[in-house]
C-alpha cells in the first residue's frame, strides 16, 4: 500500500506547470544514483534494464565506490556530471535522498524518480522525511515521482527505468498504457496483458505521490500520440478538478480511460447525516463524473485486460447490434443471454444475407442470428467458414461480429486466426473472437488477431461484459447551467446562513426557489397555538406538527413529529413535543413547533443532494422514500445540474418506476412536476456551490396533479 500526502501545500502555479513531466519520457540524460554491481539488487536490475535497452539518451551511474558499472563510467556524485541530465533515478537510503535532491538541483535535473522506501508508508517519522524532500524539491524546481515507487517504462523510446521484472518487457506496443500507485499491481497487469498478447506502450508507478500524482502522469501520457488507451489504478479518490482535467483531456484527444479503483466500499457512509448520503456512498461523485465523461470503470485486473482487448478496435463503441457465428448452437444461445444482460442485442440479418448463408451452412445448422455453422462445416471446409464470417460482418445491420469457437487445437486455431484477421482488415465491423479451448497455442492466436484489432476473450461472459462497458461509456455532453433568476434570488436570501437550517427556514427557501411546499405556521416562544389561529391560517386539519431546531436533524427518532393531529388537540400536542424533545436533547436550541397542513396522499419519493466536495460537483439522488428509504435503496443519482431528459432518465431507472406511470389501475403520478423539481433542485445546488453540505427532502410526495416537499434537511457552510 502506498501512502499519499495531501497536496495542499504545493505552490499552485508550480503544480499546474507540467512542462517538466514529459521529460520523463524523452530525457537527454539519466543519472542512476545508488547504482550497484550487486546482482539482484533494485539498483543493479534498473541499470541492467537501461543498458540492455536501445534508449538513445546518456546514462550516468552514480556511486562513489565504483569507477565503472556495466561498461559505463561511474560518477562519485551527481555534481560531477557535466552533460545535461533531465531525470535522476534515486536508489539510496531514505535519509540520503534529500541531499541527493540538493545535488540534482545544482546541475539542473528536472525530475527525480525516488525508488527509496522508508517514508510515509512507515508512519509519522517517515511522513516528516517525505515532507522535507518535497519542500527541497519545490525550492529547487524539481518534480518528484515517488518515493516508494517502482519507476517507469516507455516503449516508443525504449526507456525502461524500472527494476520491475514484468515491466522490463512490455511486449509489442499496442497503444495501451498504464499508470497507478501500485507497482506490484502494475506488474501483475503486465503479466496478464502479455498472457493475452497485449503489449503496453507505457507503464508508470507513482508510489507515495509526494508530488506527481496519477493524474499528473495521466495528462502527460494522454498527450502522447503513441497512446490511445490509458489504464489507471487508484488507491484513493483523486482531487475532483484534477480528475476532471484528465477526463477532459482524454475526450479532447479522442482517447479512452479505463479505471480500476480500490477502497470502493465505505464503512464510514453509515455515519452520514442524510439517508441519501448513506445510500450512495462517499465516492458517488467520482463514479458519476467518470461515467459521465466516458471513463470505463472495471472491477479487477482481468476485467481491465478484457476491456483493453475490446478497445484494440477503435470502432468498438460504434453500435450495439451483434452478429454471432459459432460452431455450437447451445453456446450461441448462452452468448445471446450475456449480451442482452449488458445492453447489447443480436442483429437482425438482411434477407439477402440469410439467403447467401443458406447456400453454405448445412441444413441442420442455422442461418438466423446466432449463425450456427455446425462442427461439420468448420471441420470440412475452412474457407466456407471464413466466408460465413465475412457475410455476417458485411451485413449493414451488424455493428459487431462475435466468432465463438470451441475445441480447437493449436494448428487449427492459428489457421482460423490468420483467416479471420483478413476479414478484420477489410471490414468496418468490430470483430471479437471468443476462444473456448485449452491455452496451448493461445499466444499465436492472440498476436495474430490483435495486430488486426480483433479482441480475443477467454469466455462469452468476459467478452459481453467488456463490450457492454465500452458501449455504455459513450461520452454525453455535460449539462449546461442555465440562468435561473428565481433560484439565484432564493440563494441570495440565505446569505450568511450556516449550519443545520430548520425546516421552517428551509421550506421558505425552497418555496422561493420554485418548489411546492404545504402551508404551515410556526409557533415560537412569542406565539401561542390556539385552535382559532391555526384554523384561520391552515383550515380544520388534520395537521402534522414538527419540532424546529438546528440541532435536531432526524426529528422522528426523538419524538419531534406528530402526524394526523386534529385541530382540538393541537395546543396540547405542541407542548408535548416541546417537552419530549427537551428531555431527549437537553442542550438543543428550539426555535418552535411548525404546524403543517397534512399533504395530500401520493407516492413518497426521497430527493437528496450531496454538496460539492474535494473538487467534485454536487450529486443529485432520487428514489422511493419515506421511513423505509434505506431499506428499499431504490435510488438513482447524477451530477448537478441535470437536464429534464436526464431527470426523466433517473426516474425511469428506478425499480418502482411503474408506480409513477400508474400501476394496476392507479392514476399516473405527475411525472412532469417531479422532473421540474429535480431540475430546479439541481440548479439550487449549483447556485449554492461550496456552501451546500447536503439537502434532503423525504418525503417528496407526488400526486396525480402536483408534487410537494413535505419534510426536509438542509445544511450549509
Amino acid at each position: 500500500m502506498t501512502h499519499t500526502l495531501p497536496h495542499a501545500d504545493l505552490d499552485p502555479q508550480r503544480a499546474d506547470d507540467r512542462d517538466s513531466v514529459p521529460m520523463l519520457l524523452r530525457p537527454r540524460g539519466i543519472a542512476i544514483v545508488g547504482a550497484s554491481r550487486r546482482e539482484g539488487s533494485v539498483a543493479f536490475r534498473t541499470l541492467r534494464n537501461l543498458v540492455d535497452s536501445t534508449f538513445e539518451g546518456a546514462l550516468y551511474p552514480v556511486n562513489p565506490k565504483e569507477e565503472e558499472l556495466l561498461g559505463l563510467r561511474c560518477y562519485g556524485s551527481v555534481r560531477e556530471i557535466a552533460d545535461p541530465v533531465d531525470v535522476a533515478l534515486i536508489m539510496v537510503r531514505a535519509a540520503q535522498v534529500e541531499s541527493v535532491i540538493e545535488d540534482c538541483g545544482s546541475i539542473g535535473v528536472r525530475v527525480v524518480v525516488v525508488f527509496s522506501s522508508g517514508f510515509a508508508e512507515l508512519g509519522e517519522q517517515g511522513r516528516q522525511m517525505q515532507d522535507r524532500i518535497g519542500a527541497t524539491a519545490r525550492r529547487l524546481g524539481i518534480r518528484v515521482l515517488g518515493p516508494n515507487c517502482q519507476g517507469y517504462a516507455f516503449t516508443p523510446t525504449d526507456l525502461t527505468a524500472t527494476f520491475s521484472t514484468p515491466a522490463s518487457d512490455l511486449g509489442v506496443p499496442s497503444g495501451i498504457a498504464y499508470v497507478g500507485q501500485s507497482g506490484a499491481l502494475g506488474g501483475a497487469l503486465v503479466y496478464e496483458c502479455r498472457g493475452r498478447g497485449i503489449g503496453l506502450s507505457a507503464w508508470v508507478s507513482t508510489g507515495n505521490q509526494s508530488d506527481l500524482s496519477v493524474t499528473d502522469v495521466a495528462l502527460t501520457l494522454l498527450a502522447e500520440p503513441e497512446i490511445s488507451v490509458l489504464g489507471i489504478y487508484l488507491e484513493e479518490m483523486p482531487d475532483g478538478h484534477a480528475w476532471e482535467a484528465v477526463l477532459d483531456a482524454a475526450s479532447a484527444y479522442g482517447k479512452r480511460v479505463v479505471v480500476l479503483r480500490s477502497g470502493r466500499t465505505d464503512a464510514g457512509k453509515q455515519a452520514a447525516a442524510s439517508h441519501t448520503g448513506a445510500m450512495i456512498g462517499s465516492d458517488a461523485a467520482f463514479v458519476l463524473l467518470s461515467r459521465n465523461r466516458g471513463a470505463i470503470m472495471v472491477d479487477d485486473l482481468d476485467e481491465m485486460v478484457d476491456v483493453f482487448a475490446a478497445l484494440l478496435d477503435s470502432r468498438a463503441t460504434r453500435g450495439e447490434r451483434v452478429g454471432i457465428v459459432t460452431t455450437s448452437g447451445g453456446a450461441g444461445s448462452i452468448l445471446v443471454d450475456h449480451l442482452h444482460e449488458q445492453g447489447l442485442h443480436t442483429a437482425e440479418l438482411r434477407p439477402e444475407t440469410t439467403a447467401a448463408l443458406g447456400e453454405i451452412v448445412p441444413e441442420f445448422g442455422s442461418v438466423a442470428n446466432p449463425v450456427d455453422v455446425t462442427a461439420q462445416l468448420f471441420t470440412a471446409d475452412n474457407p466456407a467458414f471464413v466466408s460465413v464470417c465475412r457475410m455476417v460482418a458485411d451485413d449493414p445491420g451488424v455493428d459487431h461480429l462475435v466468432v465463438l469457437l470451441t475445441g480447437l487445437n493449436k494448428i487449427r486455431a492459428t489457421r482460423v486466426a490468420r483467416e479471420l484477421a483478413t476479414v478484420a482488415d477489410t471490414t468496418d465491423t468490430t470483430i471479437s473472437f471468443v476462444y473456448m479451448a485449452a491455452p496451448d497455442g493461445r499466444a499465436d492466436v492472440d498476436d495474430i488477431l490483435h495486430r488486426s484489432g480483433v479482441g480475443v476473450f477467454n469466455s462469452m461472459r468476459d467478452m459481453a461484459v467488456a463490450h457492454g462497458k465500452v458501449r455504455r461509456s459513450a461520452t454525453p455532453a455535460p449539462a449546461a447551467h442555465e440562468a435561473r433568476p428565481r433560484v439565484e434570488a432564493a440563494v441570495r436570501s440565505m446569505a450568511g446562513v450556516t449550519g443545520s437550517v430548520t425546516e421552517w427556514a428551509g421550506r421558505r427557501f425552497l418555496a422561493a426557489a420554485g418548489i411546492e411546499v404545504p402551508d404551515a405556521v410556526l409557533i415560537d416562544e412569542n406565539s401561542v397555538a390556539t385552535t382559532t389561529t391555526v384554523s384561520d391560517s391552515l383550515g380544520w386539519g388534520p395537521f402534522a406538527l414538527k419540532i424546529q431546531s438546528p440541532d435536531v436533524v432526524h426529528k422522528t427518532e426523538i419524538g419531534g413529529v406528530r402526524i394526523g393531529v386534529h385541530l382540538a388537540d393541537v395546543p396540547a400536542t405542541v407542548e408535548q413535543i416541546r417537552s419530549t424533545v427537551t428531555a431527549a436533547e437537553p442542550t438543543a436550541e428550539i426555535d418552535g413547533v411548525m404546524i403543517q397542513q397534512m399533504a395530500e396522499p401520493g407516492l413518497e419519493l426521497i430527493i437528496g443532494i450531496d454538496g460539492p466536495r474535494d473538487g467534485y460537483p454536487p450529486v443529485l439522488t432520487v428514489g422511493f422514500g419515506g421511513s423505509r428509504a434505506e431499506i428499499y435503496a431504490d435510488i438513482a443519482s447524477d451530477l448537478c445540474p441535470v437536464t429534464p431528459a436526464g431527470a426523466l432518465q433517473l426516474l425511469r431507472s428506478l425499480t418502482a418506476w411503474p408506480l409513477l406511470e400508474g400501476y394496476r389501475g392507479s392514476a399516473p403520478a405527475d411525472i412532469d412536476a417531479v422532473v421540474d423539481a429535480l431540475v430546479t433542485l439541481s440548479h439550487v445546488a449549483i447556485a449554492l456551490d461550496e456552501r451546500l453540505v447536503d439537502l434532503e427532502i423525504n418525503p417528496f410526495i407526488v400526486r396525480e396533479h402536483g408534487a410537494a416537499a413535505v419534510d426536509l434537511v438542509l445544511r450549509l457552510r
